[in-house]
């Protein structure tokens, strides 16, 4: 078991066509997780390493059934590229931008109340479940799993516990990287809430 994310997520990447963007899908897909479409306004029927990419949020996700997105999107268009995660509606957006204007942030914070997507981030390293997917940017070497369950604010102190852990014998089930930033989407309670209805963490 696991929370937010599993060998049957199904991705879209936001900005998948920027250079962030494609090199994380790359390393991605090369540690399994299933990216199966990539959205960016205007840049619809190109390829990206395979993926598919799609004017919108929601026509990638109805094209090919995706239920989550990751987020690589410069600060400026960061918050409506959450909304459309949103709007798509999708059960997970894991937003990596750093730099997110702050009222762009509480603007989405507001809209948070009347969905069901989990947000994650933004500033963050993303979310990953070791052996099933990362959504993100997390070294995925590092991680072994197991049955430790990891949230954190800071993405260096992640990597750092994360391969204590790692080399000590103890996988994680999860690690989710909330993010730095003051207004941020899951916070440790919702994350320790989501771990602790997990029975195999």
């Amino acid at each position: 078991m696991s929370i937010f994310v599993d060998d049957d997520t199904r991705v879209v990447v936001q900005g998948i066509t920027g250079g962030e963007g494609a090199f994380h899908t790359e390393q991605m897909l090369a540690y399994g997780t299933n990216v199966v479409a990539g959205a960016v306004p205007g840049r619809g029927g190109q390829e990206v390493h395979g993926v598919p990419v799609y004017d919108t949020v929601t026509g990638a996700a109805e094209a090919e059934d995706a239920d989550a997105s990751v987020i690589f999107v410069p600060p400026a268009f960061a918050a409506d590229a959450i909304f459309e995660a949103l709007d798509a509606p999708l059960d997970l957006a894991v937003a990596i931008t750093e730099g997110i204007p702050t009222q762009d942030m509480a603007e989405v914070h507001s809209e948070l109340g009347d969905t069901e997507t989990t947000l994650v981030g933004p500033n963050c390293p993303g979310v990953i479940t070791p052996g099933e997917a990362k959504l993100g940017i997390l070294p995925g070497n590092i991680f072994e799993s197991g049955t430790v369950g990891l949230v954190s604010r800071s993405g260096t102190l992640t990597y750092q516990v994360v391969s204590n852990l790692t080399d000590r014998g103890l996988g994680q089930s999860t690690a989710v990287g909330i993010g730095g930033d003051q207004i941020i989407g899951t916070s440790f309670v919702d994350a320790l809430a989501a771990f602790d209805d997990d029975p195999d963490t």
